[in-house]
């Protein structure tokens, strides 16, 4: 009688999903490395606007993820207000984003 080695069908399904989890890995690193550096572009333009009220309007409801009832609590501003406020900076940040300061 000869002896048989089996070998499992899965061993090769077993290095492909190895090497595809750390393919997943460094694309997820990669992500990860472009959402930081988007996030702190979109921050230095924010920084770089001239009101105030806009900037913390901003950064409370993008950065520290405010609703927009909490930034009017916050600012004691009505929710109204600040809606309104709140779509006049974004169209002030879509010009920075777009040309730069006016």
């Amino acid at each position: 009688m000869s002896e048989r080695v089996q070998t499992s069908p899965c061993s090769d399904s077993l290095a492909n999903i190895i090497t595809r989890i750390c393919d997943f890995e460094k694309d997820m690193a990669n992500m990860i490395n472009e959402l930081i550096d988007l996030k702190q572009d979109s921050i230095s333009k924010i920084d770089k606007m001239n009101n105030p009220d806009y900037v913390r309007i901003l950064m409370l409801r993008y950065f520290k993820g405010y609703s927009l009832m909490q930034i009017a609590n916050e600012m004691n501003y009505s929710y109204s207000h600040i809606k309104r406020k709140h779509g006049w900076a974004l169209e002030e940040f879509k010009r920075y984003m777009n040309d730069g300061p006016q």
